[in-house]
């Protein structure tokens, strides 16, 4: 019999909205073209980029969180 307390509370993680992705997108190319001195790093083609690998990496967390795993690769040794 499973008892109530050891039933996990279940957690759904989700990433976080398109609109905040792409304003932090903005301001990393910015902030990075300032710094090398290259406005083509602040494009809306590069900002788009940035914002689109955001998030796909922060749905892939936000699903794995919510699954509960305890690591996405069980390897912790290198060769």
């Amino acid at each position: 019999m499973v008892r109530q307390n050891d039933l996990k509370p279940t957690i759904e993680y989700v990433p976080p909205p398109q609109k905040s992705l792409r304003s932090y997108a903005k301001a990393v190319c910015e902030a990075l073209a300032r710094q090398r001195d290259d406005p083509t790093l602040a494009s809306n083609e590069v900002i788009s980029g940035l914002a689109n690998f955001l998030e796909v990496i922060t749905r892939i967390q936000a699903k794995h969180l919510s699954k509960g795993d305890e690591a996405l690769d069980d390897a912790t040794e290198y060769e």
